[in-house]
């Protein structure tokens, strides 16, 4: 996932997506992009990143092989390939939100078609000094006057382990970015607050249709309401990916509803709850399934949710 500043005209998204080094540029270096040297072997090592030429254009090397005709005046087929082994230069990407790994290192956040620009909004208006994730450095140190019309504009590529694209998407926010941390600081952790028990209602709404099929589908599992359900991942069932297709784009509608200032201090949690409850109720189904399985199966469920509108102490999942 890329995202840029998005102005109220052209001129003004093209200056805002100018992205700045790190460290102050070589003044004295020789900087270039790939097309503008002469070709270098495939052999040798990539050269010293400068800015802004090399740094944003030469931190990959790729060759091309190219098939002639029988008469050698014209391509029939080509071949692209990676041109060295080494590894390219570490450097921050100015348009992508980082994530913190399992071992403590950052990625990028990766993109997948079916997740709304929405979800990343918090990781966008939070400061960088954040121990989960590291927002664009093209998003900081906006001009103060123009944040109040700037949006985000976020592309992605959601590609399988082979490179191959599955989908590529472009999305856009309303004008979030008057709202970072060091902007605002009230409306950036009401956001990030809506996000996060969207996210926990998410992951709710998941296990409770799980569990709500086990019971219903399986006669030997306990029904009684404090039993415990093993769950098989590889055996979700219909209903967890059902209630999740519902409630997403109600929780999107739910977000956006809650993200301006007069809801500031609101509640957040019980919204999004009631949101997966109608999803959770879509997707189990209406009376004609209403037996005395499936009965305590849905309560079972909706009980999983309504959980979450306990106090903190007993909300563990």
């Amino acid at each position: 996932m890329s995202y840029f500043p998005w102005g109220p005209e052209l001129f003004t998204t093209l200056v805002l997506a100018v992205p700045r080094p790190d460290t102050a540029p070589d003044e004295g270096g020789q900087d270039a992009c790939p097309w503008e040297e002469d070709l270098r072997s495939p052999l040798a090592p990539l050269e010293p990143l400068t800015w802004p030429g090399r740094l944003l254009t030469g931190r990959f090397r790729h060759a091309a092989l190219l098939v002639p005709s029988e008469d050698h005046r014209a391509v029939t087929d080509a071949y692209l390939t990676w041109a060295t082994h080494e590894r390219p230069h570490r450097v921050r990407d100015p348009y992508q939100i980082l994530d913190r790994r399992a071992d403590g290192d950052f990625q990028p956040r990766e993109a997948d078609g079916a997740r709304a620009l929405w979800r990343d909004v918090d990781s966008l208006l939070l400061k960088t000094s954040r121990t989960d994730a590291q927002r664009p450095p093209c998003l900081e140190e906006l001009p103060k006057a123009l944040r109040p019309a700037l949006r985000v504009r976020a592309y992605g590529f959601d590609q399988d382990g082979q490179q191959k694209d599955s989908v590529w998407f472009q999305a856009t926010t309303p004008p979030v970015l008057q709202w970072q941390e060091e902007n605002d600081r009230s409306m950036a952790h009401h956001i990030a607050r809506c996000h996060e028990a969207a996210e926990r209602t998410g992951k709710r709404l998941e296990l409770a249709a799980m569990v709500g099929w086990k019971l219903s589908a399986d006669s030997a599992a306990d029904a009684s309401p404090t039993a415990r359900v093993r769950l098989d991942r590889r055996k979700p069932g219909p209903w967890a990916s059902a209630a999740l297709h519902r409630f997403w784009p109600a929780a999107e509608d739910t977000f956006w509803r809650l993200a301006v200032p007069e809801q500031a201090g609101a509640e957040v949690v019980r919204p999004f709850v009631e949101a997966a409850l109608t999803a959770l109720d879509a997707a189990i189904g209406g009376v004609s399934r209403a037996d005395i399985r499936v009965a305590r199966a849905r309560s079972r469920a909706r009980g999983l949710l309504l959980a979450l509108l306990r106090p903190a102490t007993t909300m563990a999942d």
